[in-house]
């Protein structure tokens, strides 16, 4: 926990309050969700110098970040571009330089933590472009006071070390007087600048009517150009609610696990031991007691199982453990009924974030020369586990009714067709060459 207050610390700091209040309140909301996603949230029993630590984190928050990526890029995103056969090799070209599905994890968990996801092109002489996924707890965007979706500046700053001292920059992307081109800024905040922001050379003019970084909402949010993440403020209080009620029937257990003993009416004993397997004798008038606790430990367990299954219901994420039972009789339409939630909020992140992975590979095709490109079709790949059989017998029905070709069931079980064909026409040809010699061999020996 110290470490992350550390970062937020220096981010908020370092630019000697420099910062307006919108962009230090957005600082602390990321780093607050950050935190928890990354398990580091509050202790809520005190413990002394050589005491028990009884506090348990139960890190749900993570879980469902987690597991929202997966849903969104688990299984991989493709990028089609139909017959334009330049548009297709180079936008693969692009994204396979750049590590294609870590570069869409990686914007996924900034979006699902700061609510906005933003990459940076990069033009490199002779080398494919580098795409850069921003860090929106770094990131400030400037908005037409008239139009919040119209984008007139984008704001990078950050801290690095030169010569052993730490410097403020800054570059701003703007559009210039005129509303048709960007011009980009560097600045330095230092000891050196009088602790102030100075401009460091010429601005730059970016050759293109687009800005070189792209942005778009992780979740929509219909009041401001910065969207919703994954984790809210309900979320966090459920979070915290778990543990608090998971640590303390974690002491209680602790302390109960070997309850106290007392006795009455045992005399001047002063050496009585009472280990597990001790005989105890005592008196006609002694009595030894145990402490029992005091508590319904059956409805704190059930109580922490509600507090765990609305966290699951707010974020709309399938809580796996409630299907343990149920998995072997889970159909394809049953499936789809439970994960109807989840699914549904997928589909959403599924639009915001094809656009702007739209908008950025028309861009890339911008830069490399390519401004005749089709739109993009982004493929999502269904990130539920099929039932085999139930797929195989559908398919098997529409194939029946001649309403499918061989080749589009070819792809939708991600085979190759021409590879595909080209291989059974191999097969065909061998059985065909095999039939011709075996009739030659009964043709030169009468069948014996």
């Amino acid at each position: 926990m110290a470490f992350m207050e550390d970062i937020r610390t220096r981010l908020l700091n370092w630019m000697f309050g420099s910062l307006d209040d919108a962009y230090s309140e957005r600082v602390d909301y990321i780093m607050d969700r950050r935190e928890y996603r990354l398990g580091m949230q509050k202790q809520f029993i005190k413990v002394r110098p050589n005491q028990a630590d009884d506090n348990l984190t139960m890190n749900f928050v993570g879980l469902i970040v987690e597991r929202s990526v997966s849903m969104l890029f688990g299984k991989g995103v493709r990028f089609e571009y139909g017959e334009d056969e330049a548009a297709q090799e180079l936008i693969n070209e692009v994204w396979q330089a750049n590590d294609q599905n870590v570069l869409l994890h990686r914007l996924g968990t900034f979006g699902a933590d700061g609510g906005m996801c933003f990459v940076k092109v990069v033009p490199r002489e002779g080398e494919p472009l580098r795409l850069v996924g921003l860090d929106p707890s770094l990131m400030d965007i400037v908005t037409d006071p008239d139009d919040w979706q119209k984008v007139t500046a984008y704001v990078i700053q950050y801290k690095t070390i030169r010569d052993g001292k730490e410097i403020g920059k800054r570059e701003i992307t703007e559009l210039d007087e005129s509303g048709l081109a960007w011009t980009i800024t560097q600045q330095e905040n230092s000891d050196a600048t009088g602790h102030k922001w100075q401009q460091v050379d010429e601005p730059v003019a970016w050759e293109y009517e687009f800005p070189p970084i792209t942005h778009w909402q992780n979740l929509p949010n219909v009041m401001d150009a910065w969207g919703m993440p994954d984790i809210t403020n309900d979320v966090i209080n459920l979070q915290d609610r778990i543990n608090f009620v998971s640590s303390n029937i974690s002491k209680i257990i602790r302390l109960y696990a070997h309850p106290p003993r007392w006795g009455k009416g045992l005399g001047n004993m002063k050496d009585l031991t009472m280990g597990p397997d001790d005989m105890i004798v005592v008196g006609d008038n002694g009595e030894i007691n145990q402490l029992e606790p005091i508590g319904d430990m059956g409805a704190s367990l059930a109580f922490l199982n509600v507090l765990r299954q609305s966290m699951m219901d707010i974020t709309r994420t399938v809580d796996i453990s409630s299907l343990h039972d149920k998995i072997g009789a889970l159909t394809n339409f049953g499936l789809r009924v439970l994960y109807q939630d989840a699914l549904q909020k997928l589909g959403t992140k599924r639009e915001l974030y094809e656009e702007g992975l739209q908008e950025l590979n028309s861009r890339i095709l911008a830069l490399n020369g390519i401004e005749d490109a089709p739109e993009c079709e982004v493929e999502w790949i269904n990130p539920l586990p099929e039932n085999e059989q139930e797929e195989a017998m559908a398919v098997e029905a529409d194939l029946r009714m001649g309403i499918v070709s061989k080749q589009t069931i070819s792809e939708k079980r991600e085979y190759n067709w021409e590879d595909e064909v080209e291989r059974m026409n191999g097969e065909q040809l061998a059985g065909d060459n095999l039939g011709a010699n075996l009739l030659r061999a009964f043709d030169s020996t009468g069948g014996l």
